[in-house]
């Protein structure tokens, strides 16, 4: 069965995943990237065949030469015999305890190296971040069956069915959901309104995520 974080974009070739993983007879395969730049992540470390040895330096293999670090998608194939090594009544991190458990027991995990658009959503500066790269057209739109616009100079999204009052000024990186309303002489740069918002006059946003009547700075 596949597992997929619920807090990611992610424009994963599910289908390809699944036929390597067949094809390697591997117990589980967690499929990885290189590190994002600028992001602090614990590695998944594989050897010079592709096979899992260390987990957030944790498993029965020890650090060392010939291991190299990529950087865990939060997507898995799995095997049911994960279940085997999953402890009952007590909170279990499939990354830091089943797993280092699964490999000590024998079992093989696949490192499927992949390449694409990938963003962690779990914070408000990521989910910004993301919702940026959304309205500068860095996403490639086709995994995503064309939500976003590829290549936009003006770096700013406003969803069709948004309303922008003319003497409002958007900046680069501005992302607005369906139904916003955008009232006279607002600002934004680096901020995104979601669904339905309304942008009241005069409004400054910066680094702001709108939804509804709150403010989300995205360094909270």
């Amino acid at each position: 069965f596949v597992v997929l974080n619920g807090d990611i974009l992610f424009s994963v070739d599910l289908a390809s995943v699944l036929r390597r993983h067949q094809k390697s007879g591997a117990d589980a395969t967690m499929v990885l990237m290189e590190m994002p730049k600028n992001q602090s992540y614990a590695s998944v470390d594989l050897d010079s065949a592709g096979w899992v040895r260390q987990i957030a330096g944790r498993g029965p293999h020890p650090p060392g030469v010939g291991l190299t670090a990529w950087h865990f998608t939060g997507v898995h194939v799995i095997s049911s015999r994960i279940f085997e090594f999953i402890k009952d009544g007590s909170p279990e991190d499939i990354n830091r305890d089943a797993y280092p458990r699964m490999m000590a027991a024998g079992f093989s995990i696949k490192g499927d190296v992949v390449q694409g658009y990938w963003s962690d959503l779990g914070t408000p500066s990521r989910y910004l971040a993301t919702l940026g790269d959304a309205s500068e057209g860095l996403i490639d739109a086709a995994p995503f069956d064309g939500h976003f616009t590829s290549g936009n100079p003006q770096a700013t999204y406003v969803s069709p069915d948004a309303s922008v009052h003319p003497s409002a000024r958007l900046g680069h990186r501005v992302y607005l959901g369906p139904g916003v309303i955008v009232a006279e002489n607002v600002q934004m740069e680096n901020a995104a309104a979601l669904e339905g918002t309304r942008i009241e006059k005069g409004e400054i946003l910066s680094g702001v995520i709108a939804w509804g009547k709150h403010r989300i700075p995205a360094s909270s």
